[in-house]
């Protein structure tokens, strides 16, 4: 099992893996400043409180790298996207409100909100629409697509 921890580099953003049980570590993933093509927000939804994360979406191949705000380096990486970026702060209070809500906002460039799959029914749900995390056909508790980590 590892941790992981996000690193600024003057490449990119790289994510390191350590092992719980070991010394070592290892990149897991890294994304280049030059291969993003989208920056985007949103809330993620737990049982006790909610999560404010960025997704990059990198190009051509349209992989989503998502840095939650809980994830060691958080700060230092959301500094260099800000000043790389050009993104003004104040997004995140938009991103919070209202509290259990998905929230999407893209902060630049092209980033498309996901869609889920309701697990009872398999209806359709636009994340950029919902207010809830609610099915609106069946009501159950939607599984909400969590971006490739």
């Amino acid at each position: 099992m590892y941790a992981c921890e996000v690193r600024v580099t003057q490449e990119g953003l790289k994510w390191l893996g350590k092992r719980l049980v070991g010394l070592r570590s290892r990149i897991i993933k890294s994304v280049r400043w030059n291969q993003i093509q989208g920056i985007a927000a949103f809330n993620q939804p737990t049982w006790s409180f909610d999560i404010v994360s960025l997704v990059l979406v990198r190009s051509p191949d349209r992989r989503e790298f998502v840095l939650g705000e809980g994830e060691p380096g958080w700060r230092t990486a959301l500094a260099s996207i800000h000043s790389r970026f050009g993104i003004l702060p104040g997004w995140e209070n938009v991103v919070r409100h209202p509290p259990g809500a998905l929230n999407w906002i893209t902060l630049w460039g092209h980033a498309p909100p996901p869609q889920s799959e309701c697990w009872h029914c398999g209806a359709t749900i636009p994340a950029r629409h919902e207010t809830s995390t609610h099915c609106r056909s069946c009501g159950t508790t939607a599984r909400w697509p969590v971006p490739d980590v």
